[in-house]
């Protein structure tokens, strides 16, 4: 995988996100998501007001060119359980 494309209308909290930045995967996702997950560079919030066309050529012109491996294990002391638990307490309450 690339990266991942999350156009979604309407998110709680959106672990399948956290999941692809643990992963050091480019995520392009509507700006509908929580800002508690566009914690770092990874995350590239679009209007889905925006056309297909202005989704697209994001999509082109990001840089892909990265080492995924590195990134994720960066990126997965930022998302440990630990951690995850806070933030989900932290929502709840």
């Amino acid at each position: 995988m690339s990266l991942i494309l999350f156009p979604s209308i309407s998110e709680g909290f959106g672990i399948a996100i956290i999941e692809a930045e643990a992963s050091g995967l480019q995520c392009i996702v509507s700006s509908k998501i929580p800002r508690e997950i566009s914690e770092n560079d990874l995350v590239h919030k679009l209007n889905l007001r925006k056309t297909p066309l202005v989704w697209a050529n994001f999509i082109k012109n990001l840089n892909l060119d990265y080492d995924r491996r590195k990134r994720g294990r960066e990126n997965s002391m930022t998302f440990s359980i630990d951690i995850t638990i806070k933030h989900l307490e932290e929502i709840y309450r």
